[in-house]
């Protein structure tokens, strides 16, 4: 998966390169998806931007390739992804995460480090890896990141075929999403293409957000007015 989506984006600059590693939906993709109406009532955001910025400023500091790419992850991977959360999901259900990794002595030793000490032969991560093998197999701290695949093509295929496309209207009937483009890659999903379902993911999760956030308020009256407890009826009324 990792060759394809390189030989896909190879011939984009540094900045849009690295940016297809975050992100699903690239910018001209996102505009398709998007009705023409909404576009020209909001305006239009490259996410690039917040990219090419941080690429920028990387690049007045003299860093290589791969500390601009540690520069960026550090301003804006890190902070807006992976510490978000990190923080959120747990206090969900009201645990606080403690993560070591961001240490400031972590940190900073890891980012003094030069950049052939970092890496080696396509592995990433090689100081930890070599603290790990003196307590581990050498097989487990130098395997490969093993994640775990999420069945969505199948999804929309299956269980999720009618509900993708009611997000669809639904959204369209909102003046927000382009149903005809979306619909179109609905129908290149079902003839085999492997690379939109993404795209329809994005669409999908989108709807179902603003289904559950769009009207906070109007929702918290509802389930106040249903609610079983007699105070919560009564503030529901006298509000």
């Amino acid at each position: 998966r990792r060759a394809e989506k390189y030989t896909r984006f190879s011939t984009l600059g540094p900045e849009a390169r690295y940016m297809s590693w975050f992100s699903n939906v690239p910018d001209a993709v996102k505009y398709a998806m998007l009705s023409p109406d909404f576009i020209a009532e909001v305006g239009e955001y490259r996410s690039i931007t917040a990219f090419e910025k941080l690429f920028g400023e990387a690049e007045a500091l003299g860093l290589g390739p791969l500390e601009t790419r540690q520069y960026h992850d550090l301003f804006n991977f890190c902070s807006h992804s992976l510490m978000l959360k990190g923080d959120k999901i747990p206090m969900s259900v009201g645990l606080e995460g403690r993560y070591p990794w961001l240490d400031d002595r972590v940190v900073n030793f890891g980012l003094s480090l030069p950049a052939k000490q970092k890496m080696a032969r396509m592995k990433t991560k090689v100081p930890p890896r070599k603290i790990l093998a003196k307590y581990m197999p050498a097989e487990f701290a130098w395997r490969g990141k093993q994640g775990f695949g999420v069945p969505v093509e199948a999804w929309f295929k299956g269980a999720l075929r009618d509900r993708l496309h009611e997000a669809i209207g639904e959204g369209a009937g909102d003046g927000i999403l382009n149903a005809g483009h979306l619909q179109g890659l609905a129908k290149q999903l079902e003839a085999g293409d492997p690379h939109v379902w993404p795209y329809l993911w994005c669409a999908y999760v989108f709807q179902q957000w603003r289904k559950q956030f769009d009207s906070p308020r109007a929702r918290c009256r509802e389930h106040l007015a249903n609610s079983t407890d007699r105070f919560a009826r009564e503030r529901s009324r006298a509000r």
